[in-house]
């Protein structure tokens, strides 16, 4: 296979550009760029002959010139914004909603005990779901790396600071596009981005009380042989517990997320109906995506979330 030393992946180019964002502001991007064109130029272009009167006329072109002078927009205070103040507030937005995560995470990382005591409850015998369905589970985790026990703390610290600040930085993004909303699509958000942290935290709460542990339930009793023990590490557990709370937390948010894109316009609720089949086709593989390769819980996430597009008929409407 051919290798390009000098090619830059999708991934580390939008990295580059947050970090970049987030440095100089967006007023000083296009100073930037146009410095890295000078660069060029000098590399490219000054040579003497033709090439550099090439260089000159682009330089010199009005669509050069217009490159950077960005569209004017409204604010919510009535104030013309170009595109680059507009990169300046989202660069303001991810600065905040970054601080609020990383002070939740600090204090998550004080309560260490509370913290695990809740997050290790499903490995527990005593857990409630245990006890109504009268399952015998009993798992005795272990470490297996010398650094894993801190790496998960910091990894879980993190994960909780996110869950924790999840209304914040919902109200950071709705802070940020309310302006370039229409008074038509103003009303219906509102209400979606309020709604959004509830239902977050109910998937959230879903994956933790049900899911987490019919999984947990199922590969810890699953053998192969007699002779196969299960010792199940604790970064092992921790993947899943993340995978289960917070993906599955994000997935409940669909049913807002159809209402929404209905209210403008962009769906109807005949379409919904029509869609049914392909919505429970697609559900299956998002359920079986997010949970471990098992057919049981991965139809334990499928039902709710399928009742969650239901949910989201049962509340949209036809064009008028």
């Amino acid at each position: 296979m051919l290798t390009y030393p000098l090619f830059i992946g999708t991934t580390e180019l939008i990295i580059i550009v947050v970090i970049v964002l987030l440095l100089f502001g967006g007023k000083k991007i296009p100073e930037l760029m146009r410095g890295l064109g000078k660069g060029v130029k000098s590399l490219y272009f000054n040579h003497e002959g033709e090439t550099a009167g090439l260089g000159a006329e682009i330089k010199d072109s009005k669509a050069w010139q217009d490159q950077f002078k960005g569209k004017k927009v409204f604010a919510a205070d009535g104030k013309e914004m170009s595109f680059w103040d507009h990169l300046d507030e989202l660069r303001g937005t991810i600065i905040r909603s970054v601080a609020a995560v990383c002070i939740s995470a600090i204090l998550a990382f004080l309560f260490k005990d509370a913290i695990f005591a809740f997050v290790l409850a499903p490995c527990k015998p005593e857990f409630f779901l245990y006890k109504i369905l009268k399952w015998n589970l009993k798992l005795d985790l272990i470490n297996i790396e010398l650094s894993d026990q801190f790496m998960v703390h910091l990894k879980l610290a993190l994960l909780l600071g996110l869950i924790v600040a999840v209304p914040y930085v919902i109200w950071e993004i709705w802070r940020f596009i309310s302006p370039a909303l229409y008074p038509a699509e103003t009303r219906p958000a509102r209400w979606v981005f309020a709604l959004a942290s509830v239902f977050f935290y109910l998937g959230a709460a879903f994956g933790y009380c049900f899911v987490l542990p019919v999984c947990l339930n199922f590969f810890v009793n699953y053998s192969v042989s007699d002779a196969v023990v299960n010792t199940i590490s604790l970064s092992s557990y921790i993947s899943m517990f993340v995978s289960m709370v917070l993906l599955i937390g994000l997935v409940f948010e669909f049913p807002l997320v159809v209402i929404l894109l209905n209210r403008i316009g962009l769906l109807t609720r005949s379409l919904l109906c029509k869609g049914r089949k392909y919505a429970f086709v697609v559900i299956l593989v998002l359920a079986a995506l997010i949970t471990p390769s098992d057919p049981f819980s991965m139809l334990v996430l499928a039902a709710p979330m399928y009742l969650l597009y239901e949910f989201s008929i049962l509340f949209s409407k036809d064009e008028q």
